[in-house]
């Protein structure tokens, strides 16, 4: 979903054995999932495996457009996702309604910093991480990176985890930028201990 028009596409990484890599190492290649379309996915199944450099899921870096309900799916236990480098949902000029679902003991990686809303513009987006060992490790993640970024959620249930150094909320000092959801009605997620909270950056642990 490179360009305006470019809707409904799909990469699809299914069974164990199954890998997509290669976009990674120096100098690291970005991976879009709809950088300016809509409703295009990368679905990561039943034990597949990806390895990337930096990642957009909607929107980034020369989006043009409205991208709208692009996600990346990681679901099973044994499937994964490496990121080596940083990871946006929701960036650009107007990367909206996008998201990252982790799920059923899906993994996800990222050795870098990790945003959701990333700019002004991105509204709605979110992150789940849901099922029996299913995780999302990041270095530090921030949700509704400046003001303007509204109602941007992560929600950690049913047994998921997320690990991450610091966690910011509001990093520009905005307000309804989205939240951090642990439960969202049922099992409980959790965050992984000596993870530190920022809230319109001030820290609490």
């Amino acid at each position: 979903g490179a360009e305006p028009g470019a809707d409904g596409n799909r990469i699809r990484v299914t069974g164990t054995g199954s890998t997509l890599s290669k976009l990674s190492g120096a100098p690291l290649h970005t991976l879009y999932v709809g950088r300016s379309g809509n409703s295009n996915t990368l679905e990561i199944l039943a034990g597949g495996q990806v390895a990337s450099g930096n990642v957009r899921i909607g929107g980034g870096s020369g989006a043009t457009g409205t991208p709208s309900g692009n996600v990346a799916t990681v679901d099973g236990a044994t499937s994964t996702w490496t990121i080596a480098g940083t990871m946006r949902v929701g960036a650009g000029t107007a990367g909206t309604n996008s998201g990252l679902d982790i799920t059923n003991g899906g993994a996800v990686t990222v050795t870098g910093n990790s945003f959701v809303g990333y700019d002004a513009v991105n509204d709605d987006n979110h992150v789940l991480v849901s099922g029996t060992d299913s995780q999302l490790t990041v270095q530090a993640l921030t949700i509704g990176r400046v003001a303007g970024a509204a109602n941007n959620i992560v929600t950690v249930a049913n047994g998921g985890t997320l690990s991450a150094a610091s966690i910011t909320l509001g990093a520009a000092g905005g307000t309804n930028v989205g939240g951090l959801v642990i439960g969202a009605g049922g099992a409980a997620g959790a965050v992984a201990p000596a993870t530190t909270f920022f809230f319109n950056d001030t820290a609490t642990t």
